[in-house]
């Protein structure tokens, strides 16, 4: 009948009324959504790109850490040669200065003789 089919297609039409409404909503929703791991995916892409950068810096870091390590092991061995310089120096010091006594005194046992015999 007639009356069922209108009252079938007002059913419908609400149907799809609530449908569209519905969709609307899940559309807006899908948006949001899609705009929030857009973002997502751009903070990730920033942090990557930070953490690249941070590597990069870090590789210069151990690269100047090593040449300083070498450095400093260069100088310790040139320190460790000096000190054996300062050693030996310091013994020819000492020898030196035994022979500069040793002439002083026989300078004056020399003078001591020399008045004697006078």
């Amino acid at each position: 009948s007639i009356e069922q089919l209108s009252e079938k297609i007002d059913n419908l039409s609400r149907e799809k009324q609530e449908l569209k409404s519905e969709n609307e909503e899940f559309m807006r929703n899908c948006q949001f959504l899609q705009e929030s791991i857009t973002k997502r995916d751009n903070r990730i892409e920033e942090k990557l790109a930070e953490i690249e950068g941070l590597k990069g810096a870090l590789e210069t870091a151990r690269a100047k850490t090593e040449s300083y390590v070498g450095q400093c092991k260069e100088r310790e061995a040139k320190i460790l040669e000096k000190e054996e310089t300062i050693k030996k120096l310091e013994a020819e010091l000492v020898d030196l200065r035994k022979m500069r006594d040793s002439i002083y005194m026989l300078t004056a046992q020399k003078r001591e003789i020399n008045n004697t015999t006078t």
